[in-house]
């Protein structure tokens, strides 16, 4: 854990309980998808617990992410002067500006949520997979608004526990203006970290408390859909799937929100002694995966839940570049497209799995101690940066 010392930790002694208010924007913990809570369930609970290290209370507000289908407005300048976005961050235009990012932030976050984060102490922000390869300015500009605004507006931003694409031109610009203006920035991929020159800090779904399982005798494939696939994608994946399941001996556990696209496979399921799940607690998703010898699908968060119980990923290569990550992180990831022929690769984890008996690498704990010291680091610097402000307030 990170230690205050000198100066500053006399002045820790001297503020102790202290309480810092923050909010957490784009909060994925209501959703419905497994994945987003899987995320931010342990985020929250992890800069709550590093922060009592310090006897410091931190409180964390939600402020979720409304996926306004409301036509986004670009005001006539804007749209002008996309090529020279950072002409308008914030010299020459900022009142405009600012006001234009407000109304936008409110279609997109909500009046009083944005009024809320701009009066925290400390905004969080998550940008979580919102963004994908083929998000267009009007998409980004929308989702960005609130923590773009919270900067201007003088507040100092955390973000972190995202995968951002790689993006030209405006995009990019804005993106990179968010970062560099950010109090601290991290990514939760390797490759968006190089992208943007930010600190990695591995996927706080890595730091999910998940307990242990000694069981060894699995019978069931895990298959998962993709978030941002089409129908026939989807059907791909559980059509080969299924294939292997045969092949196997494996029932199939199919979990996904897209069930309506699997109504012609659903008798064929049932036969094989298989379910369909759309969603579930993470405590119910857990005992689940317990039974799973292998995960053939999209979904990057289950993959990670799936590592937690020493379950191998054969993931789909979906519009971001985070599977791939996976891929390259964990030898017990492996990628494929609609030209693979997945049957080879699928026995080869699952052989390998079995042979360990399902055991949790030390690749998968080690992400999860440095999520967890990085988390600790960042606590320390944001109380240092608090206790500083109170000196320099009361002049000490």
């Amino acid at each position: 854990m990170a230690t205050l010392t000198g100066p500053t930790m006399e002045l820790f002694m001297k503020s102790s309980n202290q309480t810092i208010k923050a909010v957490l924007v784009n909060d994925t913990d209501g959703r419905v998808n497994i994945g987003c809570r899987l995320t931010s369930v342990p985020l929250k609970k992890s800069l709550i617990c590093a922060f009592r290290k310090y006897n410091c209370h931190l409180i964390i507000d939600s402020v979720p992410y409304l996926f306004s289908n409301r036509k986004r407005r670009i005001s006539r300048i804007w749209r002008k002067k996309e090529s020279g976005l950072l002409s308008y961050f914030p010299w020459g235009f900022k009142d405009p500006f600012t006001a234009w990012l407000e109304c936008l932030a409110h279609a997109e976050y909500g009046k009083g949520p944005t009024n809320l984060t701009l009066a925290a102490d400390y905004v969080f922000f998550q940008p979580e997979g919102t963004l994908s390869d083929d998000s267009d300015f009007n998409k980004v500009a929308g989702f960005l608004s609130l923590p773009i605004l919270a900067i201007l507006a003088g507040k100092k931003v955390i973000c972190l526990n995202g995968t951002i694409p790689e993006y030209t031109g405006a995009i990019h610009d804005l993106v990179s203006y968010l970062f560099e203006n950010c109090f601290y920035a991290a990514a939760r991929d390797r490759v968006s970290a190089r992208l943007y020159g930010c600190d990695f800090i591995p996927d706080a779904a890595f730091a999910y408390q998940a307990t242990s399982s000694s069981k060894h005798d699995r019978k069931k494939l895990l298959i998962t859909t993709g978030a941002r696939n089409t129908a026939d994608k989807d059907l791909f994946i559980i059509d080969h799937a299924l294939k292997y399941a045969e092949k196997s001996g494996l029932r199939p556990f199919v979990l996904t929100k897209g069930i309506k696209r699997f109504t012609s496979r659903k008798e064929f399921i049932k036969s094989m002694g298989g379910e369909f799940l759309e969603t579930a607690t993470l405590e119910d998703t857990e005992k689940k995966l317990k039974d799973c010898a292998l995960h053939i699908g999209g979904r990057y968060h289950m993959a990670i839940f799936a590592l937690k119980f020493g379950i191998p990923s054969l993931l789909y290569d979906i519009k971001t570049h985070k599977n791939i990550w996976l891929s390259q992180e964990f030898q017990e990831v492996d990628i494929f497209d609609t030209s693979f022929d997945i049957f080879a690769s699928a026995e080869n984890l699952y052989d390998e799995a079995r042979f360990k008996q399902w055991g949790v690498s030390d690749r998968v704990k080690a992400l999860e101690e440095q999520y967890h010291y990085a988390i600790d680091e960042l606590a320390c610097k944001i109380i240092t940066s608090s206790f500083l402000q109170v000196k320099k307030l009361y002049g000490g």
